[in-house]
């Protein structure tokens, strides 16, 4: 299934780690097929529109899944989350891009792995209002926040 001129929801459903905990995008619930195509339609395909290409590498994961690469949050497996990375831009260039607000694109959180090249964002459930845009940095020791401001500061 196509969510956007761009994606389709088989992006958003895989792992090379353990393809066999992965829960095919047709048999998703209702929840997590919309949760995904709110991610796609205010954050990936928005993002992709600026810098080009963007690869999603793990998009919604089974608790199974989640519980196998070692993270305990909820947002992958509501859907309302993604790895990626841009093969195009260095993930610094366009970690600073969506922090100096040069997109449209709309996220809740974001963080930056520079040592990977890549990037994750999430999405609060609608019902949590309004997107925090809040900016955090992975040195290989966890997320750490950082302001919007900071970002281009830090990163400079």
């Amino acid at each position: 299934m196509r969510i956007s001129r761009n994606f389709a929801g088989t992006e958003l459903t895989v792992s090379s780690h353990h393809p066999a905990l992965i829960v095919p995008f047709e048999d998703l619930p209702a929840l997590v097929v919309v949760n995904l195509t709110r991610l796609v339609c205010m954050f990936l395909q928005p993002l992709r529109d600026v810098v080009g290409p963007v690869v999603p590498t793990s998009g919604h994961r089974s608790l199974e899944l989640n519980a196998a690469v070692g993270a305990t949050g909820e947002r992958h497996p509501l859907g309302l989350a993604a790895d990626f990375y841009t093969p195009r831009r260095a993930a610094i260039e366009v970690f600073m891009l969506l922090a100096g607000g040069q997109t449209h694109a709309t996220f809740d959180r974001l963080c930056l792995y520079p040592r990977q090249n890549r990037m994750h964002v999430d999405l609060g459930p609608v019902e949590d209002g309004r997107p925090r845009r809040l900016f955090y940095i992975d040195r290989g020791q966890g997320w750490k926040p950082i302001g919007e401001l900071e970002a281009s500061v830090l990163l400079a």
